[in-house]
């Protein structure tokens, strides 16, 4: 879709408020109003006693703001009546319209006085396209832009020009902008990347916008699932994303305006030129695959974080109750004794039948904790920490591992293992893993990495 030059850049509020005359109170008409001797001497020259008024009011105006406005009595009849007494003492103004030689004529001297030239196209319309253009390769921002013409104008002493004329001068900026980059996007980037691209706005399966555009609501797993399905679907691309990206030589306040752009026209997105939708994609993409791994570390770090809280809890209250268990099964500790004596027990029978007997009055780890209570001993709550992991291996394995194999650590100095995908063939394997689950944490680990690997 191209740029129209009715590009909106100000509202009508906006525009009323630079293109209308300002609105002074009494200290700041005796301001702008004050003349020096230059100004009085134009102002004595002129011969009407109406036209000097309007010279007087015309001028405070440009030194309000350099725009050369287009006034009637009726907007400052105020401020005439007030120059007439001030000035030129006696009685008030009739109202009184200048013609337009006359206007120019006046404005004419208020642009010799302030040292300012009237806007000229065939003069002025290239340098400041030129200048445009260069900054818009920075932020191309209609407002922004609109920004940089007006300081570029006053920093050169030229008086704003009417607002179609800057509308026609921005429009025609951006679209040389998007003109240079259409034309090196298509060199940049591959077929098989412009096939991807398209896919994403087309209707079928696959990779959507409203995918891009949602994301994960928060770090439960089944929106952490999602996130990571994402990842996995744009993962392959990312090199191939990022090299066109850094050919552009786009900005970073470009990257995060093309970027909104496609959460400002979701499906409205396939009304532009293809040239501008994958512009727009590729920078949305390289915001969209860094979002994806920042939600992923943090939802990382949150369930490691939430499993250790729940291991601590489990093992504390685990070993208080196999404590409590071992005390109620001392009695019990007879029956087992008693099995050594029994005079019905062969000799010569197996010790494993002798073994299921025991089993049958306590189970194995009943009887392994009353033999740590007859000798005082508790069990760790290490070993009862490693028994709630291992009840939550599909938790590590079907989220956890994935999502710890997505993440991107960096290494300081004298910790560069942490830079090395941890593999199971590693002979050092248990120190790498320990270690870089702390550069993710900022901690010493208590949970068991070795299980995501």
């Amino acid at each position: 879709m191209a740029i129209k030059n009715e590009i909106t850049i100000l509202t009508r509020a906006e525009q009323a408020d630079l293109y209308s005359p300002p609105i002074f109170s009494i200290e700041e008409q005796r301001l702008y109003f004050s003349l020096n001797d230059a100004e009085l001497a134009v102002f004595r020259s002129i011969r009407l006693r109406a036209h000097r008024c309007y010279f007087v009011a015309i001028l405070g105006y440009f030194k309000s703001k350099p725009v050369i406005l287009d006034i009637a009595y009726s907007q400052v009849s105020k401020d005439l009546m007030f120059i007439s007494k001030e000035l030129l003492g006696g009685k008030g103004l009739r109202p009184f319209t200048p013609s337009q030689k006359q206007k120019d004529r006046l404005y004419a001297k208020v642009l010799d006085l302030a040292g300012y030239h009237k806007w000229d196209e065939s003069q002025h319309f290239n340098s400041l396209f030129d200048h445009l253009v260069q900054v818009g390769n920075a932020w191309l921002e209609p407002r922004y832009l609109f920004d940089t013409a007006i300081e570029f104008l006053t920093s050169h002493s030229i008086a704003i020009p009417r607002y179609t004329v800057l509308q026609r001068l921005i429009s025609r900026a951006m679209q040389q902008v998007r003109k240079d980059l259409a034309h090196q996007l298509n060199q940049l980037t591959s077929p098989e990347l412009h096939v991807f691209l398209d896919s994403i706005t087309a209707i079928d399966d696959g990779l959507s916008l409203n995918q891009l555009r949602g994301g994960a609501k928060s770090l439960t797993v089944p929106e952490l699932k999602k996130e990571l399905a994402l990842y996995h679907q744009l993962a392959p691309w990312r090199t191939q994303i990022n090299g066109v990206i850094d050919g552009l030589n786009l900005s970073l306040k470009n990257r995060q305006h093309f970027g909104e752009l496609i959460n400002y026209y979701g499906s409205k997105l396939k009304r532009f030129k293809r040239a501008q939708q994958h512009l727009w994609l590729l920078c949305h993409l390289t915001e969209r695959i860094q979002l994806a791994l920042e939600r992923l570390t943090d939802g990382f770090i949150y369930h490691i974080r939430k499993q250790q809280e729940a291991a601590n809890t489990f093992a504390q209250q685990a070993v208080f109750l196999s404590w409590q268990s071992a005390a109620d099964n001392v009695t019990k500790a007879a029956e087992l004794l008693h099995l050594f004596v029994d005079e019905n027990i062969d000799d010569n029978q197996p010790f494993s039948v002798v073994r299921q007997q025991a089993l049958k009055v306590m189970n194995d780890r009943d009887i392994q904790t009353l033999c740590l209570y007859l000798k005082k001993q508790k069990r760790t709550v290490e070993e009862y920490q490693w028994q709630h992991y291992d009840e939550q291996c599909n938790l590590l394995e079907q989220l956890l591992r994935q999502v710890f194999l997505c993440l991107e650590c960096e290494a300081g100095k004298g910790s560069e293992a942490v830079r090395r995908r941890p593999t199971s063939t590693d002979a050092d394997g248990n120190r790498i893993r320990w270690t870089t689950e702390e550069a993710v944490l900022g901690e010493p680990p208590t949970f068991p990495v070795s299980s995501l690997v």
